[in-house]
């Protein structure tokens, strides 16, 4: 018996296979004298088990599991066989008993298709791309953060000020209780950062060295240690040294050790600087139009999500965790008593990420496809410099380790929120991430690496595929595992 069906509601294809009886009690004979030779019962050597004896200790239940796991891939290629070509399988099945006995064996087949998707008016969402301006704040900010990356140090007897790195002991209290992760020493803190809950980094200005305090902040409602979400916290303070930053001179001098192509004087330095900024408050903005523009489309469109490729995606992200908390020093335990996170937490986090991930891949894979946008060889050109540039090797050899199917999806991906936003802005602005200021991307690298001497900063950004569909997750420093008052 052989039946296929189209499972809408889940955008699968099942096909449902009943072997001969015959066949079934072969399997179930072949299960049974495996089992039999890997018996191992005292008195005897492992397969010298007598027949008789063995049948006593395998039960029925262990013969028709072993004679599933022996049929099952022989069914599976005659499951195959019957997937046409305009079926859109996206991956291979999992598989359900339906009925077993030892005369019947019923098993289907799941294998996730391409849905159907009835897009709404994705070219008049209420939805807006925010084009990005740079004011002469902005600027003077991304000036500032070059001065202190260039900066000495000195112990300064002033009290704290903005910029400064002080050296503190803190403990705080929930109800008059002190809290789990919410005390440490000797922590340094540079003012100004934005490091620890808003309104802690404030009340630190003004204080000297030796000084003690008391100061009272409410954690946020969205904190990710549910437990503290929302409640406000006191933190006894004690400053232990302030340190200030001896900035340089802003001169050609200085302009000249950034090594930036075509920068010689401060006036370029600034139209740089603003260059840069705005690209990347344009990659933000673009980061938050696509956030909110794939949540109003997925409110309007059902999208069902087979049970195979979510389980797919939900691995993908587990194994991207896992490797983000090895990254960071912790291990699950630790993240999971620092967060106060079950595992049931995690991978309710996981189910409902990978759920949206996946959902948008199909959207883009439909407007994609709607559009008729794919990525043509110059896209391929233009990705392969930039990477070229970047990692400093010739196009040929990065060629060799992008094979064209690593690229070609964060390609279409991008050229499809470039039309979104065509069609979603009230004027035409620099969106498409072809048209970028090639020398002004190539040297905020080398900015970027003047600003983090002294630190390092990961970041991993991952695509998700129809074929085969990146949790982020706040984690604590390990630097200071106690501490609950960062952000």
């Amino acid at each position: 018996m052989l039946k296929r069906e189209l499972l809408t509601e889940s955008s699968e294809l099942k096909i449902t296979l009943q072997p001969e009886e015959a066949l079934w009690k072969k399997m179930q004979a072949k299960a049974e004298a495996k089992l039999t030779k890997n018996l191992k019962i005292d008195g005897f050597r492992k397969g010298s088990v007598p027949p008789k004896l063995a049948k006593k200790h395998i039960s029925e239940a262990s013969i028709l599991r072993e004679a599933v796991s022996l049929i099952t891939p022989e069914l599976e290629t005659q499951a195959r066989q019957n997937v046409m070509a305009d079926d859109n399988v996206l991956d291979g099945p999992i598989y359900k008993i339906e009925d077993i006995s030892q005369t019947k064996l019923e098993i289907s087949f799941l294998y996730p298709v391409y849905p159907t998707l009835n897009l709404p008016d994705y070219k008049n969402l209420k939805t807006k791309f925010v084009e990005p301006k740079v004011s002469k704040e902005d600027v003077d900010k991304q000036v500032q953060k070059l001065l202190e990356s260039g900066a000495a140090f000195q112990e300064s007897k002033q009290p704290v000020k903005n910029s400064d790195i002080v050296n503190f002991n803190f403990k705080g209290f929930i109800d008059g209780n002190a809290f789990e992760g919410g005390e440490a020493d000797h922590f340094d803190l540079k003012i100004g950062s934005g490091n620890f809950i808003a309104g802690f980094e404030e009340q630190l200005v003004g204080m000297k060295k030796g000084e003690k305090k008391e100061i009272f902040v409410t954690f946020p409602e969205n904190y990710h240690v549910t437990a503290y979400a929302g409640k406000e916290a006191k933190f006894k303070i004690k400053i232990n040294k302030i340190t200030e930053l001896i900035l340089p001179k802003l001169d050609e001098e200085f302009v000249k050790k950034l090594a930036l192509e075509d920068v010689k004087t401060e006036k370029d330095l600034r139209e740089y600087l603003s260059k840069l900024t705005f690209n990347e408050k344009l990659e933000q903005n673009r980061v938050a139009f696509q956030r909110e523009a794939f949540a109003e489309i997925q409110k309007q469109v059902q999208i069902p999500i087979s049970e195979k490729l979510l389980l797919n995606e939900m691995k993908r992200l587990e194994k991207l965790f896992e490797s983000n908390l090895k990254s960071q020093g912790f291990t699950l335990k630790e993240y999971l008593e620092i967060t106060k996170f079950t595992e049931e937490d995690i991978k309710l986090q996981m189910r409902t990420e990978s759920i949206n991930l996946l959902k948008n891949a199909f959207i883009y894979a439909e407007i994609s496809k709607l559009e008729q946008i794919f990525a043509r060889p110059e896209d391929y050109e233009f990705e392969y410099g930039k990477l070229a540039k970047f990692y400093k090797k010739p196009v040929e050899e990065v060629k060799k380790t992008f094979p064209l199917t690593q690229l070609q999806v964060n390609i279409t991906n991008s050229k499809v929120l470039d039309k979104l936003i065509e069609y979603n802005s009230d004027k035409k602005s620099k969106v498409s991430s072809e048209k970028e200021d090639r020398k002004t991307t190539s040297n905020s690298d080398k900015t970027k690496a003047k600003e983090t001497k002294t630190k390092t900063k990961t970041s991993a950004k991952t695509t998700t595929e129809v074929k085969k569909a990146k949790p982020k997750k706040e984690a604590t420093k390990k630097s200071n595992p106690k501490s609950k008052a960062t952000k």
